[in-house]
């Protein structure tokens, strides 16, 4: 119900592209290599006084990672979104893939 809200899908690419939420942005999980600040970095224009909601797969654990780590950073205003795509979709509600998008 927020426009100006940023969300995160934080599971790898492939399955960011067969199904996400609407407007979702793909933030994939992958820190082996990469610090947050390199993540963020490569997604410019993101503000820490912005609404975000974080998600990934039912087990979340990858969405509340990256929501801790965004709040070390000076992000205010995370929300992780329980049960991941999986208990959106059982909901009925709408999911776009790559070639919707």
């Amino acid at each position: 119900s927020n426009p100006e809200a940023l969300v995160l899908d934080v599971r790898p690419r492939g399955e960011y592209d067969r199904g996400h939420l609407p407007k979702a942005v793909s933030f994939p999980y992958d820190f082996q290599n990469q610090t947050i600040d390199e993540v963020l970095a490569a997604h410019s224009g993101y503000d820490s006084k912005k609404v975000y909601f974080v998600y990934g797969s039912r087990e979340n654990f990858y969405a509340v990672d990256v929501a801790i780590r965004l709040r070390a950073k000076g992000y205010q205003y995370l929300f992780c979104m329980n049960g991941g795509i999986e208990d959106w979709v059982k909901m009925g509600l709408p999911v776009m893939s790559k070639d919707m998008d």
